[in-house]
């Protein structure tokens, strides 16, 4: 018989074990032990068959079933397989038996993320996108110290740590906006300020890894190894940065889609909302604008034009920071779309908030903002460059 014919017999097999054992493990023990021998099969295929259904065994036969969660944790090595289990079995029995499920998954993560080579981490995915689940659930929703050392193990290697965290940080956006939807409620504050602190750890230390990066990379005398060492760190510390920075960006409700779906319509409704996340949000938002890359900070000028009503002085003096600081090192003066959100900015500027530019410092910066596209070549910074003196009249 040909290989794939006796893997296919052997998956239905396993499929058939696992059935048969839900419905009839009180009265057929045999059934209960050819899902224990199939739990150790050579083939990973096989095994998932019978891992992805054990808690079918919660009412029949708990026990038993609890000794095949603490094998497939102790000996699985498949991250696919790994995967199914976690995002499966064990997220169904998470709710009712919180301590055991940490407990399973402490035993088989250090393997997980033992490598760091870019093929482990590729293998690796399936389990981390479950595993990132698993934690938004018990740490976000419940709080859950012991899932909380699981995200800090990812932070404390963002390297090792890169799948775990940009599955992680994509269940944010809902919870980053909680209490401002539900301003009542303490659960909603609770939610929103573990979000809150994760995403300004991420952050501080994706900025981290950048600024450090750069530089050794960037060194002519820097050798072929170290230089790609460096680059990948970089490259890691850029994909998360930019990826929390986007939670904020589609969360906060900037973007509208043509048909808005009910995430669109989370994030900041008022004035009083927009102002409260400002003041919240300031560290994280200043560190995106001091390492972020041109699409980054894109979307970040943005953010603070949908937020500059509720503070026009802090939203253009952030700006323009950002502009002469960090946008200005990666090139942003030179991006057709950066010259569109500077300009458009602004253009409400002057006619919403120009009392803003009372002040001399400020008018002292707005022109240093301007004269940085002109001298791009953009040509409607350089019109609105010289139209300034009577549009501040």
């Amino acid at each position: 018989m040909p290989v794939t014919c006796r893997r296919h017999s052997r998956n239905s097999a396993a499929s058939a074990a696992i059935d048969l054992a839900r419905r009839f493990a009180d009265r057929a023990p045999t059934a209960l032990a050819l899902v224990d021998r199939l739990i150790g099969d050579t083939v990973p295929a096989v095994r998932l068959q019978v891992v992805q259904s054990l808690n079918t065994l919660w009412d029949i036969a708990n026990s038993k079933m609890w000794e095949l969660f603490e094998r497939v944790a102790r000996t699985e090595v498949h991250p696919s397989v790994l995967g199914f289990f976690v995002g499966g079995p064990l997220r169904r029995v998470s709710e009712p038996e919180p301590e055991r499920v940490e407990a399973l998954v402490d035993e088989f993560l250090p393997r997980l993320m033992r490598d760091s080579d870019e093929h482990a981490k590729e293998r690796r995915e399936p389990a981390a996108e479950a595993l990132a689940s698993l934690a938004a659930r018990m740490w976000l929703g419940r709080g859950r110290l012991p899932a909380k050392v699981w995200i800090d193990g990812w932070l404390a290697d963002l390297d090792r740590g890169e799948s775990y965290l940009w599955q992680f940080t994509s269940a944010l956006r809902g919870a980053l906006f909680e209490r401002y939807l539900a301003p009542e409620s303490t659960e909603a504050s609770a939610i929103q300020q573990r979000a809150h602190d994760f995403i300004a750890q991420l952050v501080a230390e994706a900025a981290r890894w950048m600024a450090e990066s750069a530089p050794i990379y960037l060194m002519p005398e820097t050798g072929q190894e170290a230089k790609e060492a460096a680059q990948n760190r970089y490259r890691v510390g850029e994909h998360l940065l930019d990826h929390a920075a986007n939670q904020l960006y589609f969360g906060s409700g900037v973007f509208q889609g043509a048909q808005p779906s009910d995430e669109d319509e989370r994030g900041l409704q008022t004035i009083d909302a927009k102002r409260d996340f400002l003041e919240s949000y300031a560290s994280v938002l200043i560190d995106i604008g001091e390492q972020g890359t041109p699409r980054t900070i894109y979307h970040l000028v943005e953010l603070y034009e949908f937020l500059a009503e509720a503070a026009p002085d802090t939203v253009f003096d952030r700006v323009a920071a950002i502009l002469v600081g960090a946008g200005k090192r990666e090139g942003y003066q030179y991006e057709s779309l950066g010259s569109e959100a500077l300009v458009r900015l602004i253009r409400r500027y002057l006619a919403d908030f120009r009392p803003v530019f009372e002040d001399k410092s400020r008018r002292t910066r707005l022109v240093e903002v301007l004269e940085l596209f002109s001298s791009a070549g953009w040509p409607d910074a350089l019109k609105l460059l010289y139209d300034l003196p009577d549009l501040l009249r």
